[in-house]
């Protein structure tokens, strides 16, 4: 046996792994559905859009509560850190390998909804009206990939 490989099966290895499930098991308990994710903190957001007197959204104001999408960053972000943190250590531990590649494909995925996310605040800090213009249009990032990140 190679040393690399007796370093990968011991228990650091297995640590590693623990803290990718780990940070997978955060962010399907938040998301089970990435699309379904960034629809739900649209909702909020929109529901937290104060309507003017005849019932319509404004268009060109950003009276909503845009900490609602900052937040739902946030978390993610912190999600995103804990797997790649992960995944670092296993790339330390065992450089490439099949369990580095699983690590990675959990962090492309939430670094996927991270995407989703911060391209909805983009069209948000342009104004309201960009957001749900390009909502409507379906040029929305989430809008236009496959539900199935992981």
């Amino acid at each position: 046996m190679q040393s690399g490989q007796v370093l990968c099966m011991n228990s650091p290895l297995s640590h590693c792994l623990g803290i990718v499930r780990e940070a997978k098991d955060e962010l399907i308990a938040l998301a089970a559905t990435p699309v379904g994710y960034v629809e739900r903190i649209l909702r909020q957001y929109v529901a937290s859009v104060p309507s003017d007197s005849d019932g319509e959204a404004p268009i060109d104001r950003r009276d909503g509560d845009i900490s609602i999408i900052k937040d739902a960053i946030w978390t993610v972000e912190k999600i995103h850190e804990k797997a790649h943190r992960g995944q670092d250590k296993i790339w330390d531990t065992c450089g490439v390998c099949d369990e580095w590649r699983a690590a990675d494909e959990v962090c492309r995925a939430i670094r996927r909804l991270l995407a989703y996310l911060q391209d909805v605040l983009w069209h948000l800090e342009r104004s309201y009206g960009e957001l749900a213009c390009a909502f409507v249009a379906k040029e929305l990032m989430y809008q236009n990939n496959c539900d199935t990140l992981y």
